[in-house]
């Protein structure tokens, strides 16, 4: 099976755990499938991450944080180059900088982008560009 197959059967998968690790450069979490009356467990392991951006549309209020469950409502692989990302400092308190993501999550209406070199899913690897 193809990996674009794999993450489309992970669609609609109830998050159980997440882990984002900053020092070992890495983004784990189990989903939990219901189907045919049966639960499924799948853990990934997003290694060799290099950069990662959250966003919450909903954040800018700051008061839509009671979730009961997350969903993970989709997750795409694309080669670099496809979501493009550009962050300036309008005051210059940082340097501008650019980068490029290569994983594409979605929980409920928040988005996780994600640059990472490999992606583990059950112990199967796949090496990602």
């Amino acid at each position: 099976m193809e990996l674009q197959e794999k993450l489309n059967f992970l669609f609609g998968g109830e998050v159980c755990d997440f882990k984002l690790d900053i020092l070992n450069h890495s983004v784990s979490f189990e989903i939990r499938i219901f189907e045919n009356e049966e639960n499924t467990t799948f853990n990934i392991l997003i290694e060799r991450v290099s950069s990662f951006l959250f966003d919450d549309p909903n954040s800018l209020e700051f008061n839509n944080y009671d979730w009961d469950k997350i969903e993970l409502s989709s997750f795409y692989y694309s080669p670099l180059d496809i979501y493009k990302m550009e962050m300036k400092s309008k005051n210059n308190d940082f340097i501008d900088c650019k980068t490029e993501y290569n994983l594409f999550l979605e929980f409920w209406e928040s988005k996780l982008f994600i640059r990472s070199e490999n992606l583990i899913i059950n112990n199967e690897k796949f090496v990602l560009k």
